[in-house]
């Protein structure tokens, strides 16, 4: 769980503050148990420490230097142009989601591969599915192919085909129901 939140380049920016008396108790704290585990960390805040020393001891080793209004002047206003944040908002809210993926994403990286890995075959099978489904689809004859295949085979009445009402069967001739031909074949009058 350490390594996703990186607290040794917290602790780093707290050194300097630390080292000058400037960090609250509470993060005088924190900092203290992460130097007493992080030897990478103790190493810094020995090279910062010893940065520190000779500033500090600046009066005394450049004594004979001295810098006009004018040279002290143009350091401030560089000094305050160099901390002052120029970047847009959109620039820092691009810096502050770089800085979150080096923190939550990075550690893990490969973990986020496989599963960005397992995403993509998802996906890739899905679209092949939906392909499939695609080809079945295309793949039944149209609903006027059947009707003039069925016309054709004669069970529905097709443009080629007359129905059954048109297509009655010439008309015999009626003959004449046997009781009534029993007369006609009997000479009356008799």
């Amino acid at each position: 769980m350490t390594r996703l939140f990186n607290p040794c380049r917290k602790c780093r920016e707290n050194i300097c503050a630390l080292l000058s008396g400037d960090l609250p108790a509470a993060d005088r704290a924190e900092a203290a148990n992460h130097l007493a585990a992080c030897a990478d960390c103790r190493t810094y805040r020995d090279q910062i420490g010893s940065m520190t020393a000779v500033l500090g001891a600046s009066d005394e080793l450049f004594s004979d230097i001295k810098l006009s209004e004018a040279t002290q002047m143009r350091w401030a206003r560089e000094f305050e142009s160099a901390t002052e944040p120029t970047r847009s908002i959109a620039a820092r809210i691009v810096l502050n989601f770089l800085d979150w993926t080096r923190d939550m994403i990075w550690p893990c990286r490969r973990i986020w591969a496989g599963l960005a890995a397992i995403w993509i075959v998802i996906l890739g099978l899905d679209a092949s599915q939906r392909v499939d489904d695609q080809a079945r689809a295309s793949r039944a004859p149209s609903p006027e192919i059947m009707r003039a295949l069925l016309a054709r085979e004669g069970f529905v009445p097709g443009p080629n085909r007359p129905s059954k009402e048109r297509s009655a069967e010439p008309s015999r001739q009626s003959s004449p129901p046997r009781s009534e031909r029993g007369r006609e074949s009997k000479p009356s009058g008799a």
